[in-house]
């Protein structure tokens, strides 16, 4: 997630991912120019036994599909508005932070904003199926996440801190948006490049055994797996060796680059895309049906100053307000829209239409279902939200949607209706 306030993603975050120049960008995938053409068909088939080899034995059709899919709503403790308790499964609280002291000793954690908290917590009343998860950042002075990870007894304390917490609130989770274990994007931020990774999963053993399965335990995750670097330390999370203790991951599929570049898109050519996230973590075995896609309620412009363009600016402010400045086309290839300023691409983001064809995309690949950040960039009518629902949950035939064109005019079509035999689970023997 990123948080505009505190500056997440700066310059370093633009040279990490964005950056198409090998020496600032040692990441940077060797890209295949006959994978584009290739990825769709390749991954387009169902997941069934006969097409997947994994580890861990594959069922099908054991998923209530309508019980078990997700929409995950990220709340930002800056936000204004709340979301519809009707159109999420689930929310998660972002953020709390760890208290470190100036020698990085662990002292607890603290909830920004905790009657912003509270009123998200309420909404549980209006809807008692909701799911309510408290994520925490890295943004704490003192070494963060990386010293309380490194020291037993802290991971041991910081568990029953979020249990203890879990239970006075009546909450039903946690997820952890530490972005990333071995790396840091603030200069003031702390990392190990040796240790992070495997306290990282340390630490998450330690919490899943002490809140137990009756709570909910998740993660943000990068759009890619583990990262070694060149001296043999690593980066990012060793995902497969946290899965046995997560209920699924949210799969930040946003911010892969800036400008000329799309920063969400299905395929891009120039950098990074949805459809290799799918191919780094199918290729990897990780279960899919603990996958969950993110969707941006945001254009990306730029990553210096951390702007982040929400979904309601860029279509009732800058198209609405300046039709001859700002206009929004499509693109076959990327699959989301755009918008062009003065004839130039500015930023690429989500709409109603583009979410409905990632959610289809999605359901058929078997991933578990949507996450979006963050609840601001919605707008009054909550179409975004809707879109998520209706992708994820309604299953009506004849009933209408914004469906994915290339043309600059939206038309309306009738709903997909998702393939129910592609959703795998995993048998435990």
């Amino acid at each position: 997630m990123k948080k505009k306030k505190f500056l997440f993603l700066t310059m370093a975050l633009a040279i990490t991912f964005a950056s198409c120049d090998e020496k600032n960008n040692p990441d940077k995938p060797t890209f295949d120019t006959t994978y584009v053409d290739k990825v769709d068909t390749v991954f387009s088939e169902k997941l069934v036994l006969d097409t997947i080899k994994v580890d861990t034995i594959l069922t099908l059709d054991t998923i209530d599909l309508d019980n078990d899919r997700v929409i995950i709503g990220y709340v930002a403790s800056y936000s204004k508005n709340l979301p519809d308790p009707f159109l999420n499964t689930h929310l998660c609280y972002a953020f709390a932070k760890l208290n470190m002291s100036a020698d990085s000793v662990y002292l607890g954690f603290e909830v920004e904003n905790y009657n912003r908290f509270r009123s998200v917590v309420k909404l549980k009343e209006k809807n008692p199926n909701l799911k309510i998860q408290l994520s925490f950042n890295n943004s704490a002075p003192g070494g963060g996440f990386s010293r309380m990870t490194s020291v037993p007894e802290y991971r041991k304390k910081f568990a029953q801190d979020c249990l203890d917490f879990i239970k006075k609130e009546g909450i039903d989770g946690i997820d952890l948006d530490w972005e990333f274990p071995g790396m840091a994007f603030q200069p003031t931020y702390l990392y190990d490049v040796y240790n992070d990774v495997d306290n990282y999963t340390k630490l998450f053993k330690e919490i899943r055994e002490t809140i137990g399965w009756d709570y909910l335990l998740t993660y943000a995750a990068a759009p890619r797996q583990e990262q070694k670097y060149d001296t043999g330390g690593s980066r990012y999370v060793d995902n497969k060796a946290v899965e046995p203790y997560v209920n699924w991951i949210n799969l930040m599929t946003y911010d892969f680059c800036s400008t000329p570049q799309p920063h969400n898109a299905m395929i891009c050519t120039g950098y990074w895309d949805i459809q290799r996230t799918f191919r780094s973590y199918y290729t990897a075995k990780y279960p899919l049906h603990k996958c969950v896609l993110g969707i941006p309620f945001y254009g990306r412009h730029e990553f210096e100053n951390d702007k982040e363009w929400y979904y309601k600016e860029i279509e009732d402010v800058l198209i609405r307000s300046f039709p001859t400045i700002y206009q929004k086309k499509y693109d076959d290839t990327w699959k989301v829209p755009y918008l062009v300023k003065n004839g130039e691409m500015w930023c690429s983001y989500d709409d109603p239409s583009s979410i409905a064809y990632k959610g289809k995309w999605l359901l058929e690949k078997g991933m578990k279902g949507l996450m979006y950040w963050e609840i601001e960039g919605d707008n009054s009518k909550k179409d975004l939200q809707r879109a998520c629902w209706r992708a994820m949950k309604e299953e009506i035939v004849n009933d209408t949607v914004y469906n994915y064109h290339i043309d600059s005019v939206m038309v309306m079509d009738t709903i997909y209706v998702p393939v129910k035999d592609t959703v795998i689970t995993q048998n435990n023997q």
